[in-house]
């Protein structure tokens, strides 16, 4: 059906044939066996017209004295979005090519049933997910000053807990502002107290401990 493959493909229909070239594809005989070879070429001419018009972009950039940091970015974002189409099965598969693999993990979370993935620590987040595996990606958004960098912090710090090695990648808040939350969090002490030094002797004596608590938590930070 071309106006599936139309809406499947998006701005990549055109590249990908056109109409014509579809409406052709339709009078041919369709059999499961060929199938494959059908995605593959469709993905095949996609593919290469796509990289044409990368190319031809990216060398107006250049020749135009564009940046060269948006050069490199412009041919990076191709890349990335190229490389995930190379593979032709990697879009498509029979759904009963899964059962036997999740009928044994199945039968084995029935002998042994609990949480399979890491504990977040905010028990009705685990409850609904059953923790965070491996396969899992995670988006928190929200507006600014609503609690998402705390959040994070609480969920990375109950993962490092259980040790499991966890990293923060910032781009915004500095190694040293991100300890001071972090010191904030284990000592229970605010953040302000903190860094503006404005302690007294029982609150110092717990940000002592959470010092000594922050030193052995496999946390690490990535920041630029």
């Amino acid at each position: 059906d071309t106006v599936i493959i139309k809406g499947y493909l998006g701005d990549g229909y055109v590249r990908a044939g056109g109409e014509e070239y579809f409406e052709h594809l339709n009078t041919l005989e369709a059999v499961p066996g060929n199938l494959e070879g059908y995605i593959g070429a469709i993905r095949g001419t996609y593919i290469r017209r796509t990289a044409m018009d990368a190319g031809l972009e990216i060398a107006e950039m250049a020749m135009k004295s564009g940046s060269p940091d948006d050069v490199v970015s412009k041919f990076n974002h191709y890349s990335d979005s190229l490389s995930g189409k190379l593979s032709p099965n990697s879009d498509i598969m029979k759904i009963g090519s899964l059962t036997l693999d999740q009928r044994l993990k199945f039968d084995m979370r029935r002998e042994n049933p609990g949480f399979r993935g890491i504990k977040t620590g905010i028990l009705d987040y685990d409850m609904a997910i059953g923790g965070v595996e491996m396969t899992h990606l995670i988006y928190v958004a929200a507006r600014p000053g609503m609690g998402k960098t705390s959040l994070l912090l609480t969920i990375l710090s109950n993962m490092a807990e259980q040790g499991t090695p966890t990293a923060l990648f910032s781009y915004e808040m500095s190694p040293e502002q991100i300890f001071n939350r972090l010191l904030a969090m284990h000592s229970g002490v605010s953040y302000t107290k903190i860094t503006t030094g404005t302690v007294i002797d029982r609150e110092a004596d717990k940000i002592m401990q959470a010092f000594e608590y922050l030193n052995e938590l496999p946390l690490y930070l990535a920041y630029s």
